[in-house]
């Protein structure tokens, strides 16, 4: 499991660094420039909120697959 997500770490990040490359080489103005990068940040951080969203969604699911449902006693 560690392998895997050492693996996808390793995409992700070697993503990013291809598209600030592809960004930084490319023959634009610096404003326009700096606006693809503000734009790919905040697209990419309301991305990386959802996933976390949806993580912190699964968890309580998880734990509820293996001990079963929660029964309370009042």
């Amino acid at each position: 499991m560690r392998k895997v997500t050492n693996f996808l770490i390793g995409i992700v990040v070697g993503i990013g660094a291809g598209v600030l490359a592809g960004l930084l080489l490319a023959p634009k103005a610096g404003r326009d420039l700096q606006a693809d990068i503000v734009e790919e940040y905040e697209s990419s951080a309301k991305l990386l909120g959802f996933a976390a969203d949806d993580r912190s969604l699964e968890i309580p699911r998880r734990k509820e697959d293996r001990t079963g449902p929660e029964i309370r006693i009042e």
